[in-house]
Order: C-alpha cells, then structure tokens, then sequence
C-alpha cells in the first residue's frame, strides 16, 4: 500500500461521522527547479500557506441538528507545528501517474467532521509523466470546487517564490487569526435570524413528493471499493468548434456536456438491460416509456452567494464555501426521441439527428437556467431538506448508474497563467504547471463530470465506484460519450480518451491500468 492510500485510511477516525464524507482534490503536474530539495521546499510552502489562509488548518466538528462548526488553534510552540505537518503533509517516493494518483485520493472515503481532521491537506510524490504530483485535498463542506482553484494558485505562487530564492519573514503565530474567515459557523453560512426566517418559510411548503418511477428503468449495478476514474481529452480545434456550435444553439458548454452525458449514460443504461435478455429488456423498456423526468440529483451551485455581500470576497482570507444543490429534472421526451428501446427487435435505436439531440441540449438548458440561486431561494431550499428527499438521493447514487452532476470549472488557465510558461533553461529557477487536474470524491454507482478548458483543450474527467462493474460502466459511457460529442461538432476523432485509472486502496497494488480493455 502506497504512503498516499495509506494516509487516508488511517487518518478516518469513525465511521459515525462518515455521513459528511465528501472531499475536493486539486491535483497538478508540476516542475520545481530550487536548490532547494523538494520535501524541504514543500513543508516551508505548507508553513507560509497556513499563516497565510489559517482555514486550511481548521477542525471541524458536529453540532447538533446535523450542523458544524469550525474551530482554531494558534501553535503555541514548535511542536504544535510539527503535530500540523505531521498530519496534514505526505510525500511519498512511489512515481504514479497523474490521473491514478488524483483517482487514488479521491476514491478514498474520509471524514473531516468530529475526527480532528483538519480542512486541507497536502500530498506530493515524483510524477511518471515527468516532474512531481502536488495534490492539494480538502474537505467539501469547508472548500469548493472554485475555493480549492484558488487556494492551489496561492500554494504555487508561494512554491515559485521560494524556488527562486525569496525569503518569507517567519509567521508570528497569532496574527494569522486576522485572516480566518468572518464566517466561519454552521453548515449554511448566514445569520441566525435568517435561517430562522428560511426554516419558517420552508415548513409552508409542499412535502417532497418522490419522483418514484423516473430512474426506475436503469438496471441496478454494484459498487466496489476503490474508484474508477476516465480522462476525455477534446483537441483544441475540436474544443473550438464546441465553442461555436454552443454559442450557435445559444447554450453553454455546461449544458452540451450535460446533455450528451445524459444521452450517453441512457445509451449505456439500454444497452445494458438488452444484454441481459429478452425478459428483462423487455421490462426495463416498458418503464422506460413510462418515465417523465431524468433526475439529475445535484446541480452544483457555490453557498458563497448566500453571504451577505461583504463576506462574498476572497481578500479577507477564504470563506465558508460549500455546496448547495437542486434536482435538475430534464424532461424524458426528448430523450425518447434521440435514444430508444426497441422490445420487437431486441435492440436499442439511437437518433443521431442534429436535431433529436440539440432538443436534449435545449430542455437541459432551460432547466439549469431555471433553478434561482439567489441567497433567499438556497436557504429555503436548504431549510427544505426534508429525509425523504435525501433519502432518495442517497438511494439513487447508490445503486443507480445515472448522472450525478456536471460541474464546470472554465478555462483553468486564468487561474494558473503565471506558473504554466515552460522554465527557460535548466538554470532558471521556478515552477512549471504542465497539465492540472481535479474532482470530488465519488463512491457510488452513479456517474459524476468535471469539465475544463487548458491550453485551449477541453478536459472532462469522469468518475464513479470502483468494481468489476463500475469499470465496465465508466467504459461503456465514455465510448458512447465521446461519439456524441464529436457528432455534436462534426470532427470525428476531436474527442479521445487519454487516460483510464482503476484504483483500489484497500489492496497492496493500488493502481493498474485498463487500457489494453478499452
């Protein structure tokens, strides 16, 4: 077992407070070129990073009613710090690949609430592909998708400065305090007359009606331990026709990559239930026809808009950034049209039309756009969770290979510009960002996106459960994705999959490859 595995699983203290278990990875392949050796370097960077943004060294522990809180300690002395890094850095001398090591942290199930886990941790080792891995691990609920971006390009401008030969002053512990969030408190960042007023409204409106019968067609699979992991790659000329057509049909790249996910996953699901026999197709087909909604479970949407205006900035340290979600019902009618079951002659037909599948693009578009994201709209939906809505979800992704979410990060590159100029000569002294990668935890059968642009290529890295069956799923739907994206922008072979990571922590050889399988 590798040290990076092996510094997950013993840092999961009990297994009673797994039920907040999710966690962002920030992943990069970087070039460090110090005199400096890199294990030193990394642990001044990760010193001068928690002076700098102390909500990374946070705790976080359970309330009741299902709440948290953050809390703080100033380092008292030398050993406070060293007790930090201890915890909180792990370099490991293995080489992996990019996406195996990202796929090995994010597959890895691990709680951050009421186990003195502290908000982010940092992992590195030596990267196959050349240079090293930095990969930046933090917990969902206290750093999101965008906070993670950001809090990565200020490790790496403080990496840069030290590989150069600048000299930071040593932290005076304490000043630091300053710098932690101004709201750092429960789950949903807002005041408590607030959610008094959100929880009254939620308590008048109708009881969550359980869309019972909707994905009742895809057949059921297993998940195993582990995590598997794909990495679709669109060339930039493809990336720019994508660019086009969307702009064309007037819909976003989200919306395009959700709809043909949609399209792919309901493939693959059909496919499935006809391999497994007449009977059976037959039965997955008739509810197929019956269903109404294909349930999107979570559309991701930052809780920093919740803030009072004067908490939605990142010059007074970093927030309290975590999720909110909503369902995203995208209407079976258009669906049917482009992909359907044909029981009489045991076959599943696709409709490749231009227009059966801009239909689809069209009603996810219209349905993300729908969902207010406004302060007021996500605590009420927030104080509106009711168990049997989450009850429903859990229930879905667990069982159900459907599409979780797809969230879309954007051109990665205005984030990271500075540091991904290639290192001039072997004398200069720097880092070079060659690629960047990251994604949340998923442990379940369903299936769950990351979509954003470097260099001017599109990267779509897709995970799911580990297992026997989780692979076959991930290898079915990314076949059937990539043809529909390049149908979609007319340029056959504009989508490849670049890589494909199977992981199993639980066992001494945690990564391998099915590439030879694909």
């Amino acid at each position: 077992m590798s040290k990076i595995s092996e510094a997950w699983d013993n840092r999961v203290d009990s297994k009673a407070d797994l039920r907040i278990a999710s966690n962002v990875v920030a992943c990069a392949q970087i070039y460090v070129i110090s005199d400096v050796d890199i294990e030193s370097l990394l642990r001044e960077v990760w010193i001068q990073l928690r002076y700098k943004v102390p909500h990374i060294a946070c705790t976080t522990h359970a309330l009741d009613a299902g709440e948290f809180e953050f809390r703080y300690s100033v380092p008292a002395s030398s050993s406070d710090i060293e007790k930090w890094l201890a915890a909180t850095l792990t370099f490991d001398e293995r080489p992996q690949r990019h996406l195996d090591g990202l796929n090995t942290l994010s597959s890895t199930l691990v709680s951050f609430v009421s186990t003195g886990r502290y908000n982010a941790e940092l992992i590195a080792c030596p990267c196959t592909e050349g240079g090293y891995l930095l990969s930046l691990k933090s917990g969902h609920h206290a750093i999101d998708g965008i906070g993670a971006t950001l809090l990565y390009t200020q490790l790496l401008d403080i990496l840069a400065a030290l590989a150069k030969g600048e000299v930071f002053p040593l932290p005076e512990w304490g000043q630091e305090v300053q710098r932690l969030p101004p709201a750092l408190m429960a789950v949903v960042a807002g005041s408590e007359e607030a959610l008094v007023e959100t929880a009254r409204k939620a308590a008048l409106l109708p009881p969550f009606e359980e869309p019972r019968d909707d994905m009742q067609w895809i057949p059921k699979h297993r998940v195993g331990p582990g995590g598997v992991s794909a990495l679709v790659t669109v060339s930039r000329e493809g990336t720019a026709a994508l660019h086009q057509v969307s702009k064309a049909e007037r819909v976003t790249i989200t919306d395009v990559l959700t709809g043909l996910a949609v399209l792919a996953q309901t493939n693959a699901a059909l496919e499935d239930a006809r391999r497994r026999g007449g009977s059976y197709f037959n039965e997955i087909a008739s509810r197929y026809l019956k269903a109404q909604n294909y349930i999107i479970p979570i559309a991701p949407a930052a809780r920093i808009a919740m803030l009072p205006e004067k908490y939605q900035s990142f010059d007074n340290g970093m927030p309290l950034l975590t999720m909110e979600s909503s369902f995203a019902p995208i209407p079976m009618v258009s669906i049917k049209k482009a992909v359907f079951p044909d029981s009489v002659g045991a076959r599943v037909v696709r409709n490749d039309a231009r227009s059966a599948v801009s239909d689809v693009i069209q009603d996810v578009h219209h349905v993300l756009k729908s969902i207010d994201y406004s302060r007021d709209a996500t605590l009420t939906r927030h104080a509106s969770l009711s168990f049997h809505r989450v009850s429903y979800i859990v229930d879905l992704v667990q069982h159900t290979p459907s599409l979780i979410m797809l969230s879309s990060v954007g051109d990665v590159q205005s984030f990271f510009k500075r540091h991904m100029r290639p290192l001039s000569s072997e004398n200069e002294r720097g880092v070079w960002m060659k690629c960047v990668f990251g994604y949340g935890n998923n442990q379940t059968t369903g299936l769950s996106a990351t979509a954003s642009q470097l260099n001017g290529s599109l990267l779509v890295n897709c995970t799911c459960g580990g297992g026997d069956e989780g692979a076959e799923t991930m290898q079915t739907f990314v076949a059937l994705f990539i043809r529909y994206l390049d149908q979609f922008i007319g340029q056959d072979g504009a989508a490849i999959l670049s890589a494909f990571s199977v992981v199993n922590p639980q066992g001494d050889d945690c990564t391998k490859s099915l590439k030879t399988k694909l």
